[in-house]
């Protein structure tokens, strides 16, 4: 499994971050939080410094807790998303025709609501609408990307990524990606933790 199959799927977590573009801390939150989600990511003391130096710029001081934590809450939405998409894909691939679970649309109905809740910022300022903005972008990006990888899942055919790459989707290949979420998540907890416990997985 590599981490180009990864990167065209990296939509399912990092949309569920806070992305006011605007913010270089945010910016540099979720480039650590997508890394350590890659399916082969790691969790260095370095990645973990990083992220807590950008949340202290970002947060209110002493909210930076309070801010990460409500950060991981989405994340772990995300970690139910991803499943049930990927579930889904494999399912189509078995079926040979798009599927989608009842829970993965029931996830997505509420996707909105829970970023929006999340955010530090008064709702209608600068912060908040360009966040808003970025999500919502985000959101129909990966809509369109899934209904890419059901298709042709579905078919058995290849995905072609924005640089144009050919990379085929297999069962090997998606079993992968549900095999590696699991790692990924527990990276993400030990990420959210302020206090560096070292690389438990020997990473």
């Amino acid at each position: 499994m590599t981490n180009r199959l990864v990167l065209i799927i990296a939509f399912a977590s990092t949309v569920f971050a806070p992305t006011a573009h605007a913010q270089e801390p945010v910016s540099e939150s979720q480039a650590v939080i997508a890394e350590v989600m890659l399916t082969d990511g790691v969790l260095t003391e370095d990645l973990h410094r990083r992220f807590w130096d950008a949340q202290r710029r970002l947060a209110p001081p002493g909210q930076e807790q309070e801010a990460a934590t409500a950060m991981l809450k989405n994340l772990m939405i995300a970690q139910e998303y991803q499943h049930e998409m990927w579930q889904s894909i494999r399912d189509s691939f078995n079926r040979q025709q798009p599927v989608r679970s009842d829970r993965l649309d029931e996830i997505r109905s509420m996707l909105a609501s829970e970023f929006e809740r999340s955010l530090p910022w008064p709702e209608g300022s600068p912060d908040y609408i360009a966040a808003m903005s970025a999500y919502q972008t985000g959101l129909r990006d990966s809509d369109a990307n899934l209904e890419v990888l059901l298709a042709a899942a579905a078919a058995h055919e290849s995905v072609i990524t924005d640089t144009g790459e050919t990379i085929d989707l297999s069962l090997e290949s998606i079993d992968a990606v549900l095999a590696g979420q699991e790692a990924a998540f527990e990276r993400l907890e030990r990420l959210f933790d302020p206090v560096w416990a070292g690389a438990a997985d020997q990473e």
